[in-house]
């Protein structure tokens, strides 16, 4: 049993200057008492695909993709166990007999054929945004005689820019700025706050030489080569997205949602975890 401060507890109506200091005393009082699940301690809480609770994995053998909505099967399975029910069959049975789905992978979470760091451009080509722009400007070079395989073997792999900077983002960043492609659009949906910003053509201006990709911080300039990343927020309450099975907020409309500030200003791991 965790046992707290009665007096600390009664100071909060005494002392009104110093009640959000109390409670938040409490409150860390309590989380650390030895009741309290440890799994909820982290600033981001990794939830086990098959957690006794908050399980959020289809129910079905070996199945790796989340479950949809308030069910407890994926998407695919909710529609074959529809069609499985009209014909009398049990859920038992059909989850018995149903067979795992791999996870789902979205476009811009595949790697780059190239660069196993960095995420591709475009499905067509398998490319991230360097290796095709290099591509295209050898098309234009050589012309009809442009080989695509031949030209592939003659490639290295570049650096990539790391994870994507919200901390609930298990995806690949896409870009010097830190942000995966979701998070970079709802960044800017979201008005860039903090006024992060890559420089007009960046690609062909820095990376393209092998520069720095210098970063604009509203009132700041920094190179992106030294300087700290910027800071994480963390994402809302919100609910299990069915198509990869991270948290995203009740305001999303299919994305987490997060903004990305300079370092120092306020702003805001991974497997096959939950990260809330």
């Amino acid at each position: 049993m965790t046992i707290v401060n009665v007096e600390l507890l009664q100071s909060c109506s005494s002392r009104p200057g110093r009640e959000g200091r109390d409670r938040l005393e409490i409150l860390t009082t309590l989380i650390n008492g030895p009741s309290f699940d440890a799994m909820f301690r982290p600033d981001v809480i990794d939830i086990p695909p098959e957690h006794p609770i908050y399980r959020w994995v289809c129910i079905v053998d070996g199945c790796q993709r989340p479950g949809s909505g308030s069910g407890d099967l994926c998407g695919e399975h909710e529609i074959q166990w529809s069609r499985e029910r009209a014909r009398g069959v049990g859920k038992a049975a059909f989850v018995s007999a149903a067979t795992g789905l791999p996870r789902y992978v979205r476009v811009e979470d595949t790697a780059c054929r190239i660069c196993p760091d960095r995420p591709i451009a475009q499905s067509e080509l398998l490319l991230c945004r360097s290796h095709q722009m290099r591509w295209f400007r050898y098309q234009q070079s050589v012309g009809e005689a442009a080989q695509f395989d031949e030209w592939l073997n003659s490639q290295s792999p570049l650096p990539g820019y790391g994870t994507c900077v919200v901390a609930v983002c298990l995806s690949r960043a896409h870009a010097p700025l830190g942000l995966c492609a979701r998070h970079d659009a709802r960044y800017d949906r979201d008005g860039r706050p903090g006024g992060a910003m890559l420089p007009v053509r960046w690609w062909n201006r820095y990376e393209r030489i092998g520069e720095p990709v210098p970063i604009d911080y509203a009132d700041e300039h920094r190179s992106a080569a030294g300087a700290p990343p910027p800071r994480r927020h963390r994402a809302a309450a919100g609910s299990i997205c069915s198509g990869c099975g991270r948290w995203w907020p009740r305001r999303s409309s299919g994305d987490c949602s997060s903004t990305l500030a300079a370092p120092g200003r306020n702003a805001g791991s991974s497997g096959g975890s939950v990260r809330w």
